[in-house]
C-alpha cells in the first residue's frame, strides 16, 4: 500500500506540474494574444532558440573569455562574468533601480525584487561539453568491457576511433562535435555571455513565477526598466534576463565598445567553434582510448586450426596524450562524425566528395580552411531539426512534424547510449 500510495503521490506532482505549465503559457502574458510585451522573448522559439549561439552565418559560436567581466571584482572566484558591453548595461540598470526603489516607484517587497543581483551568468560551454562527451566515451567503454567480441576487434587506435564512429551512427543525431553540442538542446542561454539571472528559481516552478515575479506589483516597471536597458525577460523564465543587442538601447553602449554591427560583434567577441572541434574530440578519445588500454592490455584468443588450438595475443598499447593523427585522417573522421550527428543529412557519394575537396584545401592552403568547408557544408542544418524553421512551417502547413510537444534548451543530460536521454525536462528559457 505504501508504495502504491507514494506512486500515486508522483503522479499528483506530475499532473500539478502539468496543470501550472498548462496556466503559465494561457495566463502568463496576455498581452498580444499570449506572446507578451515586446521586452518578453520566447527563446525557445525558432530563431531564439540559438540566440547568441550562432553567428549570422549560422556558424556554432562560443564567447570570447578575455571580453568576459566580473560583476563583482571584490570576489573574482565566485563573482558571475558577461560580456562588457552587458556589464555596462547592468550598471546602468541597477543605479536606475536604486534610484526608482528610493522614490517609492519601485517597491523591493519580496525576494524576487528586494535587490537585483545577479547570482548567475556566463556558464562554460567548452567545460559543459567536455564533461558530455566523457559521459558518451565512458559509456562506450563500459560497452566494450562488457562484450568479448566487440572487444578483441579492437587492436588499435584506429580500432577504437572506428568502432566509436559505428556506435554513434547507430545511435544516430547525438551531437559529438562542440559546434553540434552548442547548437542542440544540451547547450543554454548563459552559454552565451549576454544573459544573467537575477532570482534563483526551479525552471519548473510555475506556480511560483506568477506569485512572486509576475503577480509582483513591481513587475511592470520592471519590465520598462529592462526594456529601457535593453535587456529582455525570458519567456518562461522571468528571473533570466538576455542583452538584445538588437534593441535600440544597446546602441550606444556597444558602440563605447566599437562594435558597430552584428559581423563586428561576432568577429571581436566570439570564436567558431568549428575551428578546435577536432582538438576536443581527440583530446578525449586519447584519454578513453588510453583508459580502455590499460584496463584491457591484453587478451588471449583461442581458435582451433587443422584440429589444433592455438592462442592469439591482442596487445594494446596507450598512446601518447598529446598524440594527433594525421590532417587527412582527421578531415576524412571530422566529415563523417559532422555527417552522422546530423542525421546523415548526405550520402557517402557526397561526402566523398566533401573528404576529397577538404584534403586538396589543407594541401593548397592549411587545415582551418578545409575545416571551415567541411562546416560549411553542415552549419545550415540547425534549421532542418525538430523545432526549427522547417518544423515550422510543416506545423502551418498541417503536416506533421518529426516530434510532437516542446523541447526545452539546457536541462537535458549526456546521453548515455542505453535507450534514455539522460533527462528531457524543460528549462523554458
Amino acid at each position: 500500500m505504501a508504495r502504491n500510495f507514494k506512486f500515486k503521490n508522483r503522479e499528483r506532482g506530475t499532473i500539478k506540474k502539468i496543470y501550472e505549465r498548462v496556466k503559465w503559457q494561457a495566463r502568463a502574458y496576455p498581452e498580444n494574444g499570449g506572446v507578451g510585451p515586446v521586452m518578453i522573448k520566447d527563446f525557445n522559439f525558432v530563431e531564439l532558440q540559438n540566440y547568441g549561439l550562432i553567428d549570422n552565418e549560422n556558424y556554432s559560436v562560443v564567447p570570447r573569455e578575455n571580453y568576459l567581466v566580473y560583476l563583482n571584482t571584490e570576489d573574482p572566484l565566485t563573482s558571475p562574468r558577461v560580456f562588457d558591453f552587458v556589464a555596462d548595461a547592468l550598471a546602468l540598470m541597477k543605479m536606475n533601480f536604486a534610484i526608482a526603489a528610493n522614490k517609492n516607484l519601485f517597491k523591493r517587497e519580496g525576494a524576487a525584487f528586494a535587490d537585483f543581483t545577479v547570482v548567475k551568468a556566463y556558464s562554460n560551454p567548452r567545460l559543459k561539453y567536455d564533461e558530455y562527451l566523457s559521459g558518451i566515451l565512458s559509456v562506450f567503454n563500459d560497452r566494450l568491457s562488457q562484450n568479448f567480441t566487440a572487444r578483441i576487434k579492437i587492436t588499435s587506435y584506429q580500432h577504437y576511433v572506428n568502432a566509436f564512429l559505428k556506435l554513434i551512427k547507430n545511435e544516430k543525431n547525438y551531437p559529438i562535435t562542440m559546434s553540434r553540442y552548442n547548437k542542440s538542446v544540451q547547450s543554454n542561454i548563459l552559454d552565451s555571455g549576454l544573459a544573467i539571472k537575477y532570482f534563483d528559481m526551479p525552471y519548473d516552478a510555475d506556480q511560483r513565477k506568477i506569485n512572486e515575479i509576475i503577480d509582483h506589483e513591481s513587475f511592470q516597471y520592471f519590465k520598462n526598466l529592462c526594456l529601457n536597458f535593453g535587456f529582455s525577460i525570458a519567456h518562461n523564465n522571468p528571473n533570466i534576463l538576455v542583452y538584445d543587442v538588437a534593441s535600440p538601447a544597446a546602441n550606444s553602449l556597444l558602440r563605447n565598445r566599437q562594435i558597430f554591427n552584428l559581423d563586428r560583434l561576432f568577429a571581436t567577441r566570439y570564436t567558431r567553434t568549428y575551428l578546435n572541434d577536432m582538438e576536443y574530440i581527440i583530446n578525449n578519445i586519447n584519454i578513453y582510448y588510453n583508459k580502455f588500454a590499460l584496463l584491457y592490455p591484453q587478451d588471449n584468443i583461442k581458435y582451433t586450426h587443422c584440429r589444433k588450438t592455438f592462442t592469439e595475443k591482442i596487445i594494446r598499447n596507450p598512446v601518447n596524450p598529446l598524440y594527433r593523427p594525421s590532417d587527412n585522417y582527421l578531415l576524412e573522421k571530422y566529415a563523417e562524425i559532422r555527417n552522422i550527428e546530423e542525421g546523415l543529412v548526405f550520402s557517402n557519394r557526397k561526402i566523398k566528395q566533401i573528404i576529397k575537396k577538404a584534403k586538396y584545401l589543407n594541401k593548397k592552403l592549411d587545415k582551418v580552411q578545409a575545416m571551415g568547408y567541411i562546416n560549411k557544408e553542415f552549419k545550415d542544418q540547425v534549421w532542418n531539426k525538430n523545432y526549427g524553421y522547417h518544423d515550422l512551417l510543416q506545423q502551418q502547413r498541417g503536416e506533421a512534424t518529426a516530434q510532437t510537444g516542446r523541447r526545452i534548451r539546457g536541462q537535458t543530460g549526456p546521453s548515455s547510449f542505453d535507450g534514455t536521454s539522460g533527462g528531457g525536462a524543460s528549462s523554458g528559457y
